[in-house]
């Protein structure tokens, strides 16, 4: 999945041999409900921004997906 948010211009998730959904990284990948659904995991960064979220509405909404916007994230968090 970690690649998956860093290479990929389009995702597709497969159920039963049947395309269930298809669309860009951050709109399939942040779909906690739909992954779930699928017995997927989402990226480790944005499993993590998503649980703070949810248990700290302090920190924002944004989800990183990437190393790099973790990264532009927790420094915009600390400045």
């Amino acid at each position: 999945m970690e690649l998956a948010a860093e290479l990929a211009t389009r995702v597709l998730i497969m159920q039963n041999g049947r395309i269930v959904a298809d669309g860009k990284p951050r709109e399939i990948l942040t779909n906690q409900e739909l992954l779930r659904s699928a017995r997927l995991e989402p990226p480790t960064l944005t499993k993590v921004f998503s649980e703070m979220n949810a248990t700290d509405r302090t920190v924002g909404a944004e989800v990183p997906m990437t190393v790099a916007e973790a990264r532009a994230l927790l420094s915009r968090w600390t400045t």
